[in-house]
């Protein structure tokens, strides 16, 4: 077995593979661990061999063997992706002659980085050959090295000389355990390690050390809808002292007062866009945890009405999730052309990397439907107003001006029991239907392909022994085998495990003392039942809905500093918190001042005041009075 961070990985008797997460935090009714995959053979076609297994830093699990008496040998496997059926084949991994430039340290048994310095060498195992009392010899450390490529064996340098090359050997080697060690903490507690010396600061900052964290880091996340708190899933482990419920990290203040000083609009990759409700210019950018906050400077000339609306956030992130920048959206203007056929999106763009505003025309071949969204990757997915069962996509990282078209994998399916949402797990945007019938639940998922042709692949078409009106809310960001419906006929949350085929009902851990999931149950059945109300008085092509409304926050994965734009002003939370109270108070002084009062304006609410100068009329504030016919979902 190979205890890497909180994953234990275990190989059975009959060389399966089982890979357990012991970090704890887990659904209601299970034990203190859970199995994240489902047991997978690594079998070749030498049985009789010495084997054993190792973990890249990837994550990767390999197959190590060699001969049982003097190990003067060794091959390793991965295991083969194009197997179809692993669990009733010979033979389910592939050979090969490389460890991707890392080296194995396979009493270990995980892979660190190759340091040429130290002479740790690429593609390598390190072992040792004296533990073994059937071999009869002494109890000297004797550490040798088999190079992949060259199939040579050799003795590794002695760690017992005086030279200099001995003693920075035994150094690192005590820095990988050491690692190791570190890796298991909870991250607030290693950043404050990072202050211990230089070069605790450079391990702690290191991809290596980053990737083995991620292994290990448990989950913390959070779905929303509008501004509603819905769900929370708390991995308490990861940051030691963060409160129960992540939503409290983003202060009310910055949630919108009536008329408001601080507005929270969106995020994106850990990241918050918050909006000052008084002065339409002004944005920051942060993150909650680190309490870091990037302030935005207003937009350029381009913009001389200032009519441009705060709208959305999008992020770039390296291969492990960090964040390497960010570009904040601004719209100035939405036109329907082509006899309302088609429309343009005006949108301003500020990027973190060059800290300058620029704009663009986004050009679509039908109408947005609203502003509702979904976002990964630096892409948005909207809803379309005038065709049913397609959207409308844009990465806002590429220079294209136009809007791609992604049609949904089941239309014109027109089922009215079919329920759908749009969704997001495993850095794919994913695509879930549920099907109530007599005596199950029938659950399909579709990913959404990062190719040219945007197609879909269907992944799971699982049936669940449970019965009633369930409606698909959203997936684990990072764990494509879990889903979570709601039963709106009973009104509670079921986890479903795809790969097992079983579910968890969770429950309210003020009711139940479940301690890691926390349910606002009324809120969940309100807006579920207004995001899937009835539609049988609909016609066909309006049956087709998907909800595209509910949101993720996830707290980033990592204490990676916000990126900061060239001459940008940064503050802390306090500051902003400042701030936000200070242009509070002015705003609740001025409506003291003057006459509050309520007109109707063809028909429509809208607030007033009357004051020493001429009345002025606030518009409706929900998109800011720009486009009245699209709405944010934010």
């Amino acid at each position: 077995m190979v205890l890497r961070g909180y994953t234990l990985y275990i190989t059975t008797s009959r060389r399966f593979v089982r890979v357990l997460d012991l970090s704890g935090g887990h659904e209601q009714g299970s034990s203190s661990f859970k199995e994240t995959t489902r047991p997978f053979p690594m079998l070749s076609c030498y049985e009789s061999c010495d084997s054993s297994i190792a973990v890249t830093t990837s994550g990767e699990v390999l197959l190590v063997e060699s001969d049982p008496w003097n190990r003067t040998w060794f091959r390793v496997y991965k295991k083969n992706p194009d197997l179809k059926n692993p669990d009733s084949s010979c033979h389910t991994v592939l050979e090969v002659d490389s460890l991707g430039g890392e080296a194995l340290l396979l009493d270990l048994g995980f892979t660190v980085p190759a340091n040429d310095t130290l002479g740790i060498e690429p593609d390598s195992i390190y072992f040792t050959r004296h533990y073994r009392p059937s071999q009869w010899r002494g109890r000297d450390l004797d550490i040798c090295v088999y190079n992949l490529a060259s199939k040579s064996l050799k003795r590794f340098s002695d760690l017992d000389s005086p030279s200099p090359m001995a003693m920075e050997t035994k150094t690192h080697l005590l820095e990988v355990l050491q690692t190791e060690i570190l890796g298991r903490l909870p991250l607030k507690t290693i950043s404050r390690f990072k202050s211990v010396c230089k070069k605790w600061k450079s391990t702690i900052e290191s991809t290596y050390f980053r990737r083995l964290f991620f292994i290990s880091e448990p989950k913390l996340l959070l779905f929303m809808y509008g501004r509603d708190e819905l769900i929370v899933f708390h991995g308490h482990k990861t940051w030691d002292d963060l409160p129960k419920s992540p939503v409290s990290l983003i202060p009310h203040s910055f949630r919108r007062y009536y008329i408001g000083d601080c507005d929270y609009r969106d995020s994106s990759g850990g990241l918050v866009l918050i909006t000052d409700g008084s002065d339409k210019a002004s944005c920051y950018v942060g993150s909650p945890v680190t309490q870091q906050w990037v302030k935005i400077p207003p937009p350029p000339s381009s913009d001389p009405k200032g009519d441009s609306t705060v709208f959305g956030l999008v992020t770039r992130l390296d291969e492990d999730g960090v964040v390497l920048s960010f570009k904040v959206i601004r719209i100035a203007s939405y036109q329907a052309t082509n006899d309302y056929l088609s429309s343009d999106l005006g949108v301003l763009l500020y990027s973190s990397e060059t800290g300058v505003w620029t704009s663009k025309v986004i050009h679509s071949p039908h109408q947005i439907g609203d502003m509702s969204n979904i976002n990964l990757n630096g892409t948005f997915y909207f809803g379309c107003l005038s065709v049913p069962g397609i959207l409308l996509a844009h990465d806002f990282y590429s220079e294209s001006d136009q809007f791609r078209v992604v049609q949904l994998p089941d239309y014109p399916d027109h089922n009215k029991d079919y329920k759908r949402t749009l969704t997001t797990s495993g850095g794919f945007v994913m695509y879930a239907r549920t099907l109530a019938k007599k005596e199950e639940t029938v659950l399909k998922i579709w990913r959404l392909m990062n190719n040219d042709d945007y197609s879909w692949q269907l992944l799971w078409e699982v049936g669940f022994p449970i019965t009633g009106n369930y409606a698909p809310m959203a997936m684990h960001p990072f764990d494509v085998a879990t889903v979570y419906l709601w039963s709106q006929r009973d009104h509670h949350l079921v986890s479903c495990n795809l790969l097992k085929g079983n579910y968890t009902i969770l429950g309210d851990a003020a009711n139940d003392g479940h301690q890691d999931c926390f349910i606002d149950k009324s809120v969940c059945k309100q807006s579920v039942d207004e995001l899937w109300r009835s539609s049988s008085d609909l016609d066909e092509d309006l049956n087709f809905q998907v909800c595209i409304w509910l949101f993720q926050f996830v707290i980033p994965r990592w204490m990676e500093s916000v990126p900061r734009p060239p001459q940008a002003e940064m503050i802390d939370t306090t500051s902003l918190l400042s701030y936000a109270a200070a242009t509070h108070g002015r705003m609740m002084k001025d409506i003291e001042e003057e006459e509050y009062f309520w007109n109707e304006d063809d028909g429509k609410s809208c607030i007033g005041y009357e004051g020493k100068g001429d009345a002025r009329v606030l518009k409706d504030m929900e998109f800011d009075g720009m486009v009245p016919s699209l709405g944010s979902n934010k």
